[in-house]
Parts: structure tokens; C-alpha cells; sequence
């Protein structure tokens, strides 16, 4: 079996390392497209495809959606990102200063992490979410985005996720969800 891409996440205090997939299984499954997102991206293996461009727009009103009820504004949560952006560098394969520089790799964090937590509230019966997606994206297309949130290559780091949500949020939605 052949060697896969890897992703690393925090593990306690020891960084591990997520397989993508076998790259002789994903070849041989190309033609299906199982591991390709049809619709959002997240983190950087995917991101950038001209195909998955409408969700890339919509993810920035997203974000400042979340900004807005939060009381911070956007700069505070890109600073926050900024601080721990070698972390998220470091799990990462591949993904290196000539791709992404520090502000796109956080801008990146900071738009994928609000849109899968606004996926989230959707999946949990958010009604004004789940609105506002139809609105901007159509129903159809919640089947796609919640499709890619399982892809192994379209992965975004859980602990930047919590972070994002302590950081709009605060303590008190992480123990809701």
C-alpha cells in the first residue's frame, strides 16, 4: 500500500500526524472522486480550486457574521491567530511560507474555522443559519458542504476550532455544543 499525504494535529501536548488517505487507494478511486470537495475547502490542501470559488466568497460574511455577535472585532481574532500560526504551520504537510504566508495562513484559520462552526449550528437546527445558507448557497448545497466537512484531505485543526469558538463565543458555547 502506498504512503499517503499526512496532516498533523495536537494530541495533549505532542503533535500527531492525520494520514489523508493511501495514495494507490486514491488513485484507484480518482474517477469517483470520493477524497475531492465538491464544494468548500477546508484548510489548505484544497484550498484555492476555482470550483469550490462561491463558498471561498461567502465564508468572509460568514466570518463577520460571528465577529459582529461577539463584541471583538476582526483584527483581535486575527492577532489571535497570528500568535499560534507556527502551531497550525507545523501541522500541516507541505504547506510552507512560499504558499501561504503568515496573514493568508491565518485568514485561512480565522474563515474555515467560522464557517465550520456555522456548518455545525446548521447540523444542530440553528434556523436562522440554516436561512441564511439557503439564502446565499441554496438547499442543495448544504448536502455538498457537509459532504467535504468528512473529507480526509479537507481538514481543519479541532483545537483552532475551539479556539475560534472561545474566542467568539467565550467558555459558555463550547459547553452547549
Amino acid at each position: 500500500m502506498g504512503e499517503g499525504t499526512h496532516i498533523h494535529y495536537l494530541k495533549g501536548s505532542h503533535f500527531q500526524s492525520l494520514g489523508t488517505g493511501p495514495t494507490d487507494m486514491m488513485e484507484k478511486h480518482k474517477e469517483e472522486d470520493y477524497y475531492g470537495p465538491k464544494m468548500v475547502s477546508f484548510g489548505p490542501y484544497n484550498n484555492g480550486l476555482p470550483e469550490l470559488r462561491m463558498v471561498e466568497e461567502f465564508k468572509p460574511k460568514v466570518f463577520t457574521m460571528f465577529v459582529s455577535r461577539s463584541g471583538k472585532d476582526k483584527v483581535f481574532f486575527y492577532y489571535m491567530i497570528l500568535k499560534v500560526i507556527d502551531q497550525v504551520r507545523n501541522c500541516y504537510v507541505g504547506v510552507s511560507r512560499d504558499v501561504y504566508d503568515d496573514g493568508a495562513l491565518a485568514e485561512m484559520m480565522l474563515l474555515d474555522a467560522c464557517f465550520t462552526i456555522y456548518i455545525m449550528k446548521i447540523s444542530m437546527g440553528d434556523g436562522e443559519k440554516s436561512f441564511h445558507f439557503y439564502q446565499h448557497l441554496g438547499m442543495a448545497a448544504s448536502k455538498f458542504a457537509f459532504r467535504d466537512m468528512y473529507l480526509l484531505e479537507n481538514q481543519i485543526l479541532l483545537w483552532v476550532i475551539e479556539l475560534s469558538i472561545n474566542l467568539i463565543y467565550g467558555n459558555k458555547e463550547e459547553e452547549s455544543m
